[in-house]
């Protein structure tokens, strides 16, 4: 699957979910309807790492006695879902990397492989 596939797809698994938005709502010069900015890909990158990290601190974890904690399975399912639906925001918002965002990115992983993650848990 191409990048724009599978942050498509991403999307559309989690559409149901609540949808997060950034910036303040501000009046619209079109009949003063209130609007949400669109986030920009940095903003959609960087709530996608928090939401990553949230999902991996709700898993369960051993601590160095070896005892192993429960973890929390719905907060863990829900921060998966987010973090997944904002990078593949981002992914369809830039589909071309243009943005500075993808090269200050602080990863372990690159985005191709944040993806196919997302893609492959989500679809489960």
């Amino acid at each position: 699957m191409t990048r724009a596939e599978l942050a498509s797809a991403i999307l559309a698994k989690v559409q149901g979910d609540a949808v997060s938005t950034g910036g303040a709502l501000t009046l619209d010069t079109q009949g003063g309807i209130l609007t949400a900015p669109a986030p920009t890909v940095i903003e959609l990158l960087s709530q996608s790492r928090a939401q990553h990290l949230a999902y991996r601190s709700a898993q369960p974890r051993r601590d160095t006695q070896g005892t192993i904690s429960d973890g929390n399975p719905e907060e863990a399912a829900a921060a998966l879902s987010e973090a997944g639906r904002l990078r593949a925001q981002a992914e369809l918002a830039d589909p071309s990397h243009a943005d500075p965002a993808w090269v200050i990115e602080p990863m372990t992983h690159n985005h191709d492989e944040l993806l196919n993650f997302y893609y492959d848990l989500l679809h489960r």
